[in-house]
């Protein structure tokens, strides 16, 4: 058996006030600006510079040097002494000549004077 639904109520007339406008949005306070100096202006007058205080500071800076700016800071490897001419000819002296070294090779002496050419050298030119 199936109840019919109740019917609906009768709708309430409602009591509305006058209309009222909605108050205007007030205007959105201004964020200080990075660009606009706050307060009285600045004075026209500065202290003169200290010329000695100021060299002085410079000094410190340049002492200072600019530190370490890597993530992970390694100590760079010390850089290798110049060698001497001495040293060079001493080192030259010892080396055969290429033109005369791979001559037996043939053809063939083309890959050690290329890797010659590249790598630390076991010849001269």
């Amino acid at each position: 058996t199936i109840e019919p639904a109740p019917a609906p109520a009768a709708p309430v007339p409602e009591t509305t006030a006058p209309a009222q406008p909605a108050p205007a949005p007030s205007a959105p306070e201004e964020a200080p600006s990075l660009f606009k100096r706050g307060g009285a202006e600045p004075s026209t007058t500065r202290p003169p510079l200290d010329l000695d205080t100021l060299r002085d500071r410079v000094k410190e800076i340049t002492r200072e040097g600019s530190g370490q700016t890597a993530i992970l800071a390694f100590p760079m490897p010390p850089v290798p002494p110049r060698e001497s001419k001495l040293e060079k000819a001493i080192e030259n002296a010892r080396k055969p000549d290429c033109r005369t070294a791979y001559q037996a090779l043939g053809l063939a002496a083309v890959v050690p004077l290329v890797a010659n050419e590249f790598g630390e050298g076991t010849c001269r030119w």
